[in-house]
């Protein structure tokens, strides 16, 4: 049950509001513009993380048919839209770029969290952020996330 301040819960569950937040965050003179968009990245973070590659599908769908997308809006999905590529079509990870990966959906823009490199687990590259886990499998380029508990080892994929 969604309470009067969860409006960020009630709009990031439904892809269908995606257009009009990413709207909002497009008009430079909208006083809640980071706020719209802060409520997309959170969840759509989360598909990319957990897989969900439908989702994912959806949300290029709603963005593409968002008329006007510019400015803080434009930047985030340049930024987003390589790691659904990385879903759809895994390829090898190098260290750099299994980090980058790994800040990005961890603590992206809007999460003040900090961001720690971890010892490898299951020759996986291991990372944090609060209570979030991603291990990246730099040969195969998949990844396995974790939300609360680190892993002692990795299931074969």
């Amino acid at each position: 049950m969604f309470v009067e301040d969860d409006e960020d819960l009630l709009l990031g569950h439904n892809l269908d509001h995606y257009p009009s937040l990413l709207t909002l965050a497009s008009d430079p003179a909208c006083p809640k513009g980071d706020y719209a968009l802060s409520i997309v990245s959170f969840h759509v973070d989360f598909f990319v993380l957990y897989r969900k590659v439908d989702h994912c599908l959806k949300l290029r769908e709603r963005v593409s048919g968002t008329p006007g997308l510019a400015g803080i809006a434009l930047e985030w999905w340049r930024e987003f839209d390589p790691l659904i590529d990385r879903l759809l079509t895994p390829r090898r990870f190098t260290p750099d770029e299994a980090q980058t990966f790994a800040r990005r959906l961890l603590v992206g823009a809007y999460k003040k969290l900090t961001f720690k490199i971890e010892k490898p687990v299951s020759d996986h590259h291991a990372f944090s952020a609060g209570q979030s886990h991603l291990y990246v499998m730099p040969d195969t380029g998949m990844w396995t996330f974790s939300r609360y508990d680190p892993l002692k080892s990795i299931p074969s994929y």
